[in-house]
């Protein structure tokens, strides 16, 4: 995004430059929207394609398939599908989407999508948890679009501006919002249930069907019922699409056939099945005991067999174990559906009842939210507003929370990012700790290490009303900056020469091959004359109106881009492959330089010398 902005901000700059950007994080959707580029596309990989495949592979289809038509389903599985993402395309149907006729001010499209990227954040991002009452998967977006066309038209302007939020504007959308909160809780509760009594009926279901199965294995072992079909008989009826009888059970044909009179009779009196053989093989081990069975000394009678399972559980009854559970974060017992969840919520989730204590959290909250708002609307359309910046919450406040925005101050100190070690050893846990140097390794392992609570074996997840397990809170520690830095870098004395190369912040990396048009510009950066100093690096301000790109290089000074490396290469031949490099800005050492070469060799794919 940087290097977008820098060539934007070019005098000469073609506006037509198309752009490809590649990743499947959704979040790369909102960067290419934000740029305003006509001609942004997204790389991104088909994830569902091959799952598409494998079924229909592993699937009744595949034993119909010809052998040609399964190869070329098993040599497509073998490789990752792409897809575009044109950016073009969707700000057309986002055009359409936020259209608002007879606004008080000039309508603007670019402003409108920078509004509704705004809006998207409060859905959920990288850097700030969703709002309780907002989910992706509940049509949150939607809501916020709905909000959004009724609360603009009562606006001066759009509600953000190059990145600046208008508070004021933010303030009226998130008002919107609250007054539809209690009835969106409702439905999401109401939602949660219905999701939950049917995942309990499916497990009741395939239980029965186990028992059911079971019953009818053992009855037909013992060779009873086992009357041949007359022409008199009922005939059974069967679901076509399931197999199952109706009396309740998945039988084969000559399972049927073994077991026609009970059927029959079950069906002629649309009774269970199951029920009867229950109490044949109740009868028949009383039997063979010689001890009284329940309701085994009359003969059966299927009129008298109960319409449902008794051990059946109802959906009221499995509603009322639900709200009966809870956990440690009190998760049920807040019962956001339920007159005053608000300080609920607060008491459970921060574990106090002090209700000052309370309203100075909600209004840390909502501030450091706000402050969290702004700083990813900078990040987007200005560049990184603060290196040191974080949401301090691992929480959302509610939308009913954001009032009197206006009395905020929102400022950052822009602060240094980290080193590369710094940020791997905030971010990684202890049993990643091998893609560190090993002079880092104890600080997240020894239990004497002064950050060892950084990296904790055990912690909690809040499921904070998610349905899956990976969509959980994971209770951890924030880190703290000064002391995490302090151990860190004490150990940099201990890092060899390449290591600390690795952990050096360093520029953007331009490479290109000797066909390339600007080879011969970019050569002129490595030829020195009398004129030039040693010590000092070579620049060249660059311009190519055709190709769109401009911009300062300089040379790098470990290379010689004119000359030609070789490599030994172990595969099948010992042929001397030799490859052109101009790396500019790269500091690569030869020897892993050549452990990537033989890497990609191996794997036998193709180096495009010539591109």
């Amino acid at each position: 995004m940087n290097f977008i902005r820098s060539q934007r901000s070019d005098p000469q700059y073609n506006p037509n430059t198309t752009h490809c950007i590649y990743g499947l994080d959704a979040d790369l959707i909102f960067l290419g929207l934000a740029t305003h580029e006509p001609h942004f596309r997204i790389l991104r990989e088909d994830v569902f394609a091959k799952d598409e495949i494998k079924r229909q592979l592993t699937t009744g289809a595949a034993l119909r398939m010809d052998e040609e038509t399964r190869n070329r389903l098993i040599q497509q599985s073998e490789k990752t599908p792409f897809l575009w993402l044109h950016v073009n395309v969707l700000r057309e149907y986002l055009e359409v989407e936020l259209d608002i006729p007879r606004l008080p001010f000039p309508s603007d499209i670019e402003r409108a999508i920078d509004d509704w990227i705004f809006m998207c954040f409060f859905v959920g991002n990288d850097f700030l948890p969703h709002l309780p009452s907002l989910n992706v998967r509940n049509e949150g977006v939607d809501l916020m679009v709905a909000n959004w066309k009724k609360v603009i038209p009562t606006l001066k302007n759009y509600i953000t501006c190059d990145g600046i939020v208008d508070l004021e504007g933010a303030e009226k959308l998130l008002a919107k919002l609250a007054g539809q909160e209690d009835d969106i809780f409702k439905k999401m509760h109401e939602d949660q249930l219905k999701f939950e009594a049917r995942e309990k009926r499916k497990q009741n279901n395939r239980a029965e069907h186990r028992v059911q199965r079971k019953i009818a294995r053992e009855t037909l072992s013992k060779g009873k019922d086992n009357a041949p079909l007359m022409p008199t008989q009922n005939m059974t009826l069967t679901n076509l699409k399931t197999g199952e009888i109706a009396g309740g059970l998945q039988y084969t044909n000559s399972e049927i056939v073994q077991n026609i009179n009970t059927i029959s009779q079950a069906n002629t009196a649309n009774k269970s099945v199951a029920e009867i053989l229950k109490q044949n093989m109740a009868k028949q081990a009383a039997e063979g005991s010689g001890t009284p069975a329940e309701d085994a000394s009359e003969p059966i009678d299927v009129s008298e067999q109960p319409k449902e399972n008794p051990k059946k559980r109802s959906w009221s009854t499995f509603a009322d174990d639900i709200e009966d559970e809870d956990d440690s974060f009190g998760n049920k017992s807040i019962n956001l559906w339920q007159p005053g969840y608000h300080d609920r919520y607060y008491q459970k989730k921060f574990n106090t009842t002090d209700p000052e204590e309370v309203k100075r959290i909600q209004r840390d909250m909502v501030k450091s939210y706000m402050q969290g708002v702004q700083w990813v609307l900078l990040y987007y359309y200005q560049g990184c507003p603060s290196w040191n910046w974080y949401f301090p919450y691992h929480y959302a406040p509610f939308a009913a929370d954001f009032v009197n925005l206006t009395e905020f101050k929102i400022e950052f100190d822009l602060g240094s990012p980290f080193r590369p070690f710094e940020q791997l050893m905030s971010v990684l846990p202890a049993d990643s700790s091998h893609n560190l140097p090993e002079v880092f390794r104890s600080l997240m392992s020894d239990p004497d290490s002064e950050i060892i609570d950084f990296y904790p074996e055990d912690f909690k997840i809040d499921m904070n009303g998610a349905r899956a397990e990976w969509q959980g809170l994971s209770i951890l520690p924030f880190i703290d900056e000064k002391r995490l830095l302090k151990a860190v870098r004490a150990k940099y004395p201990l890092l060899t020469d390449y290591e600390k190369d690795r952990n050096t912040n360093k520029g953007e990396m331009l490479l290109t091959g000797r066909s390339n048009k600007h080879f011969s510009t970019f050569v002129s950066l490595y030829k020195k004359d009398e004129k030039d100093k040693d010590n000092e690096t070579k620049e060249l301000n660059f311009h190519c109106h055709k190709t769109g790109l401009a911009g300062k290089v300089s040379a790098t000074e470990k290379y010689d881009p004119v000359g030609y490396r070789e490599f030994k290469l172990d595969i099948r031949t010992d042929e001397t492959k030799s490859y052109t490099l101009l790396i500019v800005r790269l500091s690569i050492e030869e020897e892993d330089l050549q452990k990537e070469v033989t890497k990609i060799m191996s794997e036998r794919l193709t180096i495009p010398c010539t591109h």
